[in-house]
């Protein structure tokens, strides 16, 4: 009997839960029919957020100034309502944009503010004329960065993006709600963050000018604080659209070679360096040579530009006539040891490291043992198998205007935060000294003395000293027209006197560098002075 009922007790229990267990599950099923129901009827329910536009971490010049980011274009965003029913209709054949069910975008238009329009700035990455180029370099399909400082600081750079989105209150449907009005939201659009440059954006939108206006097609221009060898301008030209970058592919000028950093012959630029690793090694600069013209050496025939016979010389006139002979015979009693050890502590031979992307070419620097008579020759006046690049000659120009210290090129200055205050900065860690302060002021006297008296005379400006020197290069090589393509350039600095800045402008396809690299160089100081 006992048994009986502990039997009919469980079986009991068992129903019990089942029946629970049924109803529960009933219950479970209707409130998820229900939930189901309601989602389907109201998916589009609530508030709505619609992205306008994404920027970008800021790249500024030494004060601050943008050298992106620094154009904006306007964007009417119209949400549409009874009360705008009409201004839509009137935009219907107008470059209005549906961004969403119910949200228009009017870009290049600025309209009448309402409850259901707002206006708002939407800023462009690059300018139309957009400075340093091949210095920033451009962004990928993604936005990512390709080359230049946005791919060394695409981390960076991507980390202090922002958005801009508009917002308003939808129905069931995914109408606008009548009265609920249209919201512009920022969340970090436009951040200061980013990285900071040497660059001054004045002096590279004016160097970049001066190439444009002196007609240098193919070629480039630095302009650097001698002191500390920050690069203020490094421009080249030609460039390349960093907006619609497959334009220039076809371009057969090679718009993506950025030629500041590229190594070329550099001819008589060379010079005041020859002359410079003599006065350093006690070599008389002024014992009085005869130019003939001509010199032999070995079974190798040189002349002066056209054989021209200078006569009896010292450096001040050899470095205004541009004398080839002074030279070689300078660089035979100096010793080609002597001269190449000082050329490579000016920089030449090595690499100039602006950051993990940017480097100029090392260029190419003759072994001084086995170098033979005639090769030294060459080299005296900047020939030969002597490559250098733009930022090179000017780091090494910048070494004899500062007073013999020479200093590694310097690109980036510092890291900013979302305040745009420095939280990391860039030191110049390359510092040696090259040349005594006497030997730089000899070279600076002669190198001003050619802007009176010598080939330097267009580069010269009546509204400030400079000291400088011209350079026609042969290479070896014909142009588009059969002739042999000469490379031109001038070195110089600013104020002769005390300089501050260094100047160095070359052009790929040159004539002669009185004529078109000496007017360059004074329309950048002119620009800077003035």
């Amino acid at each position: 009997m006992k048994k009986k009922r502990k039997l009919y007790a469980e079986k009991r229990v068992v129903a019990v839960c089942a029946a629970f267990a049924v109803t529960v599950a009933g219950v479970f099923l209707r409130l998820t029919y229900v939930q189901h129901q309601y989602s389907a009827a109201g998916a589009w329910a609530g508030v709505r957020s619609v992205l306008l536009a994404q920027s970008r971490g800021m790249i500024v010049d030494r004060f601050g100034r943008p050298l992106v980011n620094a154009g904006s274009d306007p964007l009417a965003v119209v949400l549409s309502s009874p009360a705008t029913a009409s201004l839509l209709q009137s935009l219907s054949g107008s470059s209005a944009k549906k961004a969403d069910g119910v949200l228009y975008t009017v870009p290049n238009v600025r309209l009448e503010e309402s409850a259901f329009c707002k206006n708002v700035s939407v800023v462009r990455r690059y300018e139309a004329l957009q400075p340093a180029v091949h210095v920033l370099g451009y962004l990928d399909g993604d936005g990512k960065g390709v080359c230049g400082v946005e791919l060394a600081f695409d981390r960076i750079l991507k980390a202090a993006s922002g958005t801009l989105s508009a917002q308003y209150t939808a129905g069931a449907g995914g109408e606008a709600l009548a009265g609920a009005g249209l919201t512009v939201v920022s969340d970090g659009y436009c951040s200061k963050a980013g990285v900071m440059l040497t660059i001054d954006r004045e002096i590279q939108l004016l160097t970049e000018r001066a190439l444009a206006d002196g007609g240098i097609e193919q070629g480039a221009a630095v302009v650097m604080d001698a002191e500390t060898c920050d690069i203020l301008a490094i421009a080249s030209t030609p460039v390349y659209d960093p907006e619609n970058v497959e334009k220039s592919l076809s371009d057969g000028r090679l718009p993506f070679i950025d030629r500041a950093l590229e190594a070329y012959p550099v001819g008589s630029v060379m010079k005041p360096l020859i002359a410079a690793a003599a006065l350093e090694n006690g070599v008389e600069t002024d014992a009085g040579f005869t130019c003939t013209g001509a010199a032999d050496v070995g079974e190798t025939h040189f002349t002066c530009y056209h054989g021209n016979a200078h006569g009896r010389e010292g450096l001040d006139d050899a470095i205004a006539n541009s004398c080839n002979c002074y030279f070689i015979d300078l660089a035979q009693r100096t010793g080609a040891a002597a001269l190449i050890k000082t050329a490579n502590s000016l920089g030449l031979g090595e690499k100039a490291e602006l950051c993990s992307t940017l480097a100029s070419a090392a260029g190419k620097l003759p072994e001084s043992e086995g170098i033979a008579p005639a090769e030294l020759a060459n080299f005296s006046f900047g020939q030969g198998r002597l490559l250098a690049t733009p930022l090179q000659m000017a780091a090494a120009y910048s070494a004899i205007a500062n007073g013999g210290v020479y200093r590694a090129p310097r690109l980036m200055k510092a890291l900013l935060d979302d305040e745009a205050k420095v939280y990391a900065e860039y030191r110049n860690e390359t510092e040696r000294r090259v040349l005594t302060e006497e030997t730089c002021q000899t070279i600076t006297r002669a190198l001003q003395y050619n802007m009176t008296d010598g080939t330097g005379k267009n580069g010269a400006s009546p509204l400030i000293s400079a000291a400088g020197k011209t350079a026609t290069a042969q290479t070896g090589r014909p142009d588009s027209t059969g002739a042999e393509q000469l490379c031109t350039w001038f070195c110089g600095c600013f104020p002769a006197e005390e300089p501050l800045l260094t100047v160095v402008v070359f052009n790929e396809y040159g004539t002669t560098a009185a004529k078109d690299c000496a007017p360059v160089f004074r329309a950048i100081v002119e620009g800077i002075c003035g």
